[in-house]
This record gives C-alpha cells, sequence and structure tokens, in this order.
C-alpha cells in the first residue's frame, strides 16, 4: 500500500509541464497552478488514501518541498526519485500527524479512545476474513477490497486500510496484532 501511495505521489508531480520564470523556493504562479493541477486531477483517489483534509495536507506539504529543492516544475520533472522521496516524505508527516493528534478521547477503562477500539474492531474482522484465503494460491482467494465490498462493509476511509492490514495478515499467516 505504502508503494501504491508513493508511486501514486511520484507520478503526479511528473505529470506536468513547464517553467516559467521559477527560481529555487519561489515558483511562478503559473508552475504552482500547473503542479496543483494535477494533484486535484487525483483528488479522489488521494481522498481515498488519507481522507479529504489529510489530502489537502500532503498536497500543501508536496507543493512546499517540490519548490524548495527544486529551481522549476521542469526541474522536478527531471527528478522521479527526488519527487518520490518528497512524496514519501510527507506521507510520513501527515500520517504522523493523525497519529499524534490530540483529538483522541482517552477517557475509557484501558486507555483506548473510542475510535481506537473501533479500529481494533476492524482490523480483527479484516484478519478474520483474510484467514479464509489462508494457504490458497492467489488466484484463487479474493482480495482485501473484494471480500470488503461482497460482504457490505461500511467502514470509515481511515478504517478501511486498517481492515486491509488485518486481511492481509490473516491471508498471509502474519500473527494477530490487536
Amino acid at each position: 500500500m505504502k508503494k501504491l501511495i508513493i508511486l501514486t505521489a511520484a507520478s503526479l508531480l511528473f505529470l506536468s509541464y513547464s517553467c516559467n520564470g521559477s527560481t529555487k523556493g519561489n515558483w511562478s504562479d503559473e508552475d504552482k497552478t500547473q503542479l496543483r493541477s494535477q494533484f486535484e486531477k487525483q483528488r479522489s483517489q488521494l481522498d481515498k488514501i488519507f481522507g479529504k483534509e489529510n489530502t489537502d495536507k500532503w498536497v500543501d506539504c508536496a507543493m512546499l518541498k517540490m519548490e524548495n529543492q527544486f529551481e522549476n516544475l521542469d526541474a522536478a520533472d527531471k527528478d522521479l526519485k527526488g519527487a518520490e522521496k518528497i512524496g514519501a516524505d510527507c506521507i510520513k508527516e501527515v500520517m504522523g500527524s493523525i497519529d499524534n493528534s490530540s483529538n483522541y478521547n482517552t477517557e475509557s477503562n484501558n486507555g483506548s479512545s473510542e475510535s481506537e477500539e473501533v479500529s481494533k474492531d476492524v482490523y480483527r474482522q479484516g484478519y478474520a476474513d483474510g484467514q479464509t484465503g489462508f494457504g490458497l494460491p492467489a488466484s484463487e482467494r479474493a482480495t482485501a477490497s473484494e471480500f470488503y465490498m461482497s460482504r457490505g462493509y461500511n467502514f470509515s476511509s481511515a478504517d478501511y486500510p486498517v481492515y486491509e492490514m488485518g486481511y492481509n495478515d490473516g491471508v498471509y499467516g502474519n500473527p494477530k496484532q490487536y
């Protein structure tokens, strides 16, 4: 999943055009607009991965880092590895801010918030579902997304990756984490 996010981010960074008077740390409005429009073309895909608010944070982070690292958009287009690193760094920053946010209610008996308990339940469900495919060749088992849809689950966009992680752990026989 992480590789998919990084590759998606990197491809978004490089689907752009020319520079028009930009300098490192001070890109032209045209370069910024072109880069942002490339991100917006993939908005629905990014929202599924990060959620709307976190997509905005990721886009802002990537744009700022690109502007500070590259002379212009054309230079950024030529450095795929550099853009992949920026995408990965911004993922870490955005996901880190989610993990470290203070929006959690920690007043339950065991110190876990209600949303953490829901996520643990989602993971456990994914793990149990994944165990149905344990040992089967890939061609004979459903993917996490196929299983999820066939069961009609309706987890939040934040919990779907947790379900998928549990499902994959179950399919591949990894120890249960929660």
